[in-house]
Formats: C-alpha cells, sequence, structure tokens
C-alpha cells in the first residue's frame, strides 16, 4: 500500500529536507542528495523529490501547479501507520504554504487543500473506520473530492 502527497510550496528543496526531518519522529535518513531525499520511520518509508510525471498529471489534474511529490510506502504492520501519516501530513501543512493533494495507492484522492481550504473524502477507501483526519490537527470540510478535466 502507498499513499503521494503533492505540494505547491515555492520552498527551496533543502528547506523542504530540513523540515520533513524536524516533522517525523524515529527516522532514519536513507538517502539525501540533490535530487531525491528517503527517510524511514516507524509507520512508512518516505521518498520525496521536485518535479515527476506524477506532478505534471496530478498539476494537470486539479489546475494547481504541484512542485514536489511524496511518495509514501506503508508499512501496513504498524498499526498506527494511518495516524503517524495523517499528523506528519499536517505538521508539513501547518508549516508551508501551498495547495496540496494526497492520494490513496496513486489513484484515489482522499485529501485536498486549495486556497486554504482542506477537504476530505475517505468514502472510496475499502477501509472499515474513518480514516484518522483528526490527527491533521487541521480544520477541514468532508466533501467529495473531484478532479477539475
Amino acid at each position: 500500500m502507498f499513499y503521494t502527497f503533492y505540494l505547491s510550496s515555492n520552498i527551496p528543496f533543502d528547506e523542504l529536507k530540513r523540515i520533513i526531518s524536524e516533522s517525523i519522529s524515529n527516522d532514519e535518513i536513507i538517502e539525501n542528495s540533490e535530487k531525491r531525499y528517503e527517510i524511514s520511520s516507524d509507520g512508512f518509508n518516505l521518498r520525496t523529490r521536485e518535479g515527476s510525471d506524477g506532478v505534471k498529471f496530478r498539476s494537470e489534474d486539479y489546475g494547481i501547479n504541484f512542485r514536489f511529490e511524496f511518495w509514501f510506502d506503508i508499512y501496513s504492520y504498524h498499526t498506527d501507520w494511518a495516524r503517524e501519516l495523517m499528523g506528519f501530513i499536517g505538521r508539513i501543512m501547518h508549516r508551508l504554504d501551498g495547495d496540496c493533494l494526497l492520494e490513496s495507492n496513486g489513484e484515489i484522492p482522499i485529501l485536498l487543500k486549495r486556497d486554504n481550504v482542506v477537504i476530505v473524502d475517505d468514502k472510496k477507501l475499502a477501509g472499515i473506520e474513518k480514516f484518522p483526519f483528526h490527527a491533521l490537527n487541521l480544520d477541514y470540510k468532508e466533501e467529495d473530492i473531484k478532479i477539475n478535466r
């Protein structure tokens, strides 16, 4: 299982890497290069990069100029991975301006921030329980997320 998070912030990549490291507890840096930053935590492995085909396609789909892609490989054996993921996303959203999108398995949008309004939608997920959006520690609305094509 994986999640992708797209961010439209104008922050330099080196500054983003610092913020990512400060926002994850129990982290281990796997790769730190000019083009890629990979870090592992208790609940997931995260690869971040500036630009990608995914960034380009999601920018077109949503009419938002995304710049960064965060790819989360989830450790499903970690029982609290969803809360850890939402807490991390919330900390990033608190610290950085810009629109963003979170997708489950690269195709199901579950969070969209546009013009400072956060919309969440977990109805398309196969889970029995509600996704722990409260761990974002942000105000949000529950609505359908639609592509702007």
